[in-house]
């Protein structure tokens, strides 16, 4: 036996199988399905108010179209977060 403590253990080392299942979750995927389905019938559902804007507001059409870009992007990197099963979009979802 060495008594050298700076000596390197000696345990076996292998490539392991891993211990959990990669697939995703079916609840994930229908949670997501079920945002994105949400997010269009939403997105649908603003259409008529777009073409609906008052006529006293100046560039009325551009702030509607800047706030349905930002939805979209919001809900795109959320979304997508939880498809990816980060941490924090457990909090989200």
């Amino acid at each position: 036996m060495n008594d050298n403590p700076y000596t390197p253990p000696k345990a076996v080392v292998a490539d392991q199988e891993p211990r959990v299942s990669l697939e995703r979750p079916p609840i994930v995927v229908l949670a997501v399905r079920l945002m994105w389905t949400g997010f269009a019938i939403a997105l649908v559902g603003s259409v008529p108010g777009f073409f609906r804007q008052p006529e006293n507001v100046p560039n009325s059409v551009a702030i509607a179209s800047f706030g349905m870009a930002n939805a979209a992007a919001i809900s795109y990197g959320v979304f997508s977060g939880v498809w990816r099963g980060r941490n924090w979009a457990r909090w989200l979802d």
